[in-house]
């Protein structure tokens, strides 16, 4: 019997080592198919994504629509009237950022890049004629024989490179935009028979682990996937909550200060505001560079108007609305973002808060049990 397992374990190791030379030999392989697998469930995922964040939509609708009303006709709309509601919500949101305020964002950007060689060869004029007036600075500068010509040549080519780059980059986004389509149209009929059909998949799902799982782990299972629900969907609407705050305390402060794009920058600032601590700045950037193409000193009053905003977010919205929904103490917040940033993005920025409160909260909770 002892020999048996002995040979089995061998075996086992054999075939793993086998499997790692392997991998290695046809690594190239192995990472484009994965990579020609994961475009291929990406929609699915998408799908599985969009659906769940509608049903959290779905579920606040629901709680707030005549919750205490016991009429018939009330009890049958609630659902559907409810997903129409968070569908419609979602669309909104779309339809603002891709059809409102992304478009203004890059024309206005367009427009700055295009001024560059313009505002180079007036620089170089201003150096030009005022160069003999100032003989200490010009001494200085002849002592150092400074190439005026080939350093207007090269801000000049850099500029011009930079519109060819932004030029090829609008290319690459329309051709990435024709391709994404598809994946748009199959995630949205994925989400759309998903909120149909959920609760008819959640009970096929647990007659699968009633039949493959033992009670005890399927337990362990349920419990921790209770946790990241309750994580994710308040972080969710948290976040959502503080974006809109932040968005519109935006827009209404630029609009009683006269800065143009009020409504554009209210908008893109309270998008950029759902990643968490860097978001705003992110909006907030953008909106400077666009005030600054119709006004340089409002473009700096924005700024400064835009820091107090977000010290005011920092220490009394954030705090009060995404804090203690999910239940994360700040540092650990910051720490998540900086390192789901590093490994996955804007959207390991965006994700990275509800996945470490989720895995804070189960820690605590088994640090617990185990202290008794």
């Amino acid at each position: 019997m002892e020999n048996k397992r002995l040979n089995r374990l061998i075996v086992k190791y054999l075939l793993l080592a086998a499997a790692l030379v392997l991998g290695v030999m046809h690594f190239g392989r192995i990472t484009g198919f994965a990579a020609l697998l994961w475009s291929l469930v990406v929609p699915v995922f998408a799908g599985f994504a969009v659906t769940y964040v509608l049903s959290i939509l779905q579920t606040r609708f629901e709680s707030a629509y005549f919750p205490k009303s016991k009429k018939s006709i009330v009890k049958k709309t609630r659902k559907p009237v409810s997903v129409i509601l968070a569908v419609l919500s979602a669309l909104l949101v779309l339809v603002l950022v891709f059809f409102y305020a992304l478009p203004k964002v890059v024309d206005a950007l367009l427009t700055l890049a295009s001024s560059i060689p313009a505002a180079v060869e007036l620089v170089n004029g201003f150096i030009d004629e005022h160069r003999d007036e100032i003989p200490l600075i010009a001494e200085r500068l002849g002592q150092v024989n400074i190439d005026w010509d080939g350093m207007s040549k090269t801000i000049s080519n850099y500029a011009l490179t930079g519109i060819g780059g932004l030029v090829n980059s609008a290319y690459g986004f329309a051709s990435n935009v024709i391709s994404g389509l598809f994946n748009l149209f199959m995630t949205i009929s994925i989400a759309a028979h998903l909120m149909t059909g959920k609760e008819k998949l959640a009970g096929q799902l647990k007659l699968l682990q009633k039949a493959y799982m033992k009670e005890e782990y399927a337990q362990k299972l349920n419990y921790g996937l209770s946790v990241a629900h309750e994580s994710f969907s308040d972080y969710i609407v948290g976040q959502c909550v503080e974006a809109f705050i932040l968005g519109t305390l935006c827009a209404l402060g630029m609009w009683v200060f006269r800065f143009p794009y009020a409504s554009t920058i209210g908008v893109f600032v309270g998008v950029t505001a759902l990643i968490p601590v860097v978001g705003a700045y992110i909006g907030a950037g953008t909106g400077a560079l666009l005030i600054l193409t119709v006004d340089p000193l409002k473009a700096l009053f924005f700024i400064v108007y835009i820091i107090i905003l977000q010290q005011l977010e920092n220490n009394l919205i954030y705090p009060k609305i995404v804090g203690k929904s999910v239940g994360l103490p700040g540092i650990w917040v910051i720490i998540s973002v900086i390192i789901g940033g590093g490994l996955f993005g804007i959207a390991g920025m965006m994700f990275s808060v509800p996945v470490t409160a989720t895995v804070y909260k189960l820690v605590r909770a088994d640090a617990k049990r185990r202290l008794g």
